[in-house]
């Protein structure tokens, strides 16, 4: 199951706690546990790691080829793309595969890495443990917002983009089966991977969802009625976006209208 991809960032949330944590959150972000993508045997399992190092081959098409016009539809501008949260990460780091990148760094802390070039000595990393204790607190902290809310996050957007919008909106040729089923099936997929399988609807999973529910005070945000308690305004949006985008893609009519909704959906 897709959304059981959180139980790898469960288990290497839960490595945190071992003496050879890096090994062993290594292990589970490059080799993954939870989330077959086919039964085998051996059964094959989806990783964090290649949520990433798949960026070039994924994201890089859609964020650079131009736009079409499809006769179904109407013609669509640059500007209803919307992938540019993966491009300006990719211009800053200058690489697709940014979040492996970003992983890579603080779990092995290697020579030339900016985790080795960490000066452990400024007085912003004194502490009760010391300033080389604190670079490990650090480096945890990173890899477990790197790879959630970076790798997972950043992945669960091109599932939303690649079946539900660029499929829908660019192709003529895909009979009702597929936009009944394969566009619907690569949209829900964007929730599972934004969500997880832990996920209420109150906080309690480990995945991008998490972080709204997390942050919400911060910008004066939570006030949303969520699902069983949750009360993030951006998560508020994001399902309501899901559900319209699903509904509009089921039946998907080929109209101009089910294209727009779909569209904004995605924008939203």
């Amino acid at each position: 199951m897709h959304s059981r991809i959180d139980l790898d960032q469960e288990a290497i949330e839960a490595c945190f706690s071992q003496d050879n944590w890096a090994t062993c959150a290594t292990d589970m972000y490059t080799n993954g546990a939870n989330s077959e993508k086919s039964s085998g045997p051996p059964p094959v399992y989806r990783t964090i790691k290649g949520f990433s190092t798949s960026g070039s081959s994924k994201f890089k098409p859609l964020a650079l080829t131009s736009e079409t016009t499809s006769a179904a539809t109407s013609t669509v501008v640059a500007s209803s793309r919307n992938w540019t949260l993966q491009m300006k990460f990719h211009d800053y780091f200058d690489s697709w595969t940014y979040g492996d990148d970003i992983m890579q760094d603080f779990l092995v802390c290697g020579a030339g890495s900016t985790c080795a070039g960490v000066d452990t000595t400024l007085s912003r990393w004194a502490g009760t443990s010391g300033g080389a204790a604190n670079l490990v607190a650090a480096r945890k902290e990173i890899v477990e917002k790197a790879s959630a809310y970076i790798n997972v996050l950043h992945y669960a957007l091109y599932e939303y983009y690649k079946y539900g919008v660029n499929e829908a909106l660019y192709s003529a040729t895909l009979d009702a089966d597929d936009l009944a089923e394969g566009l619907l099936h690569g949209w829900e997929e964007g929730w599972a991977f934004f969500a997880g399988s832990l996920e209420t609807g109150a906080g309690t999973g480990v995945l991008p969802y998490v972080l709204g529910e997390k942050r919400a005070s911060s910008f004066g945000t939570k006030d949303a009625p969520n699902p069983n308690g949750g009360a993030a305004r951006a998560n508020f949006k994001h399902l309501a976006a899901v559900q319209a985008g699903r509904a509009a893609l089921n039946p998907y009519d080929g109209s101009v209208t089910s294209a727009e909704v779909v569209r904004n959906a995605y924008r939203c």
